[in-house]
């Protein structure tokens, strides 16, 4: 039943990709941190377990998530593209051009600007503006 139900896409910052990176870094070098500073403190051998060592991992990720959604918050223009479309649904306008959805084109259901009327006033050379003669 999960077919039915999209997923809900979660819009990113550009910057999500490096810091996500480098979270798994920093977690993955704090886990053998931790592991080297247990090692060291116990004279026998001794199991650790995982979830220790999967707590600063674990911490960097979440830490990534919510900088991520500040930054979102507090500079929407900053959205990766791909994700640009739905954080422009959420907020109710584009983050970029800062157009109102549905003021503008190429915005799905948006409507269309007026099309150009007509004008009654006539254009350059015609009657009402002078004589109607073209010739100086």
């Amino acid at each position: 039943m999960a077919a039915d139900h999209p997923k809900r896409i979660t819009p990113r910052s550009k910057y999500f990709g490096i810091m996500f990176s480098l979270a798994c870094v920093l977690g993955i070098a704090a886990a053998f941190g931790i592991y080297a500073w247990i090692s060291s403190q116990v004279t026998e051998t001794t199991h650790i377990r995982v979830m220790i060592l999967m707590i600063p991992f674990i911490i960097m990720v979440y830490a990534v998530k919510y900088i991520d959604g500040w930054i979102l918050a507090k500079y929407p223009h900053l959205v990766a593209a791909k994700h640009r479309q739905v954080l422009a649904e959420e907020l109710g306008y584009d983050p970029i051009t800062g157009t109102v959805l549905g003021a503008g084109y190429g915005t799905p259901g948006a409507t269309t600007l007026a099309q150009p009327q007509p004008s009654t006033s006539g254009s350059y050379g015609s009657s009402l503006y002078g004589t109607g003669s073209t010739t100086h």
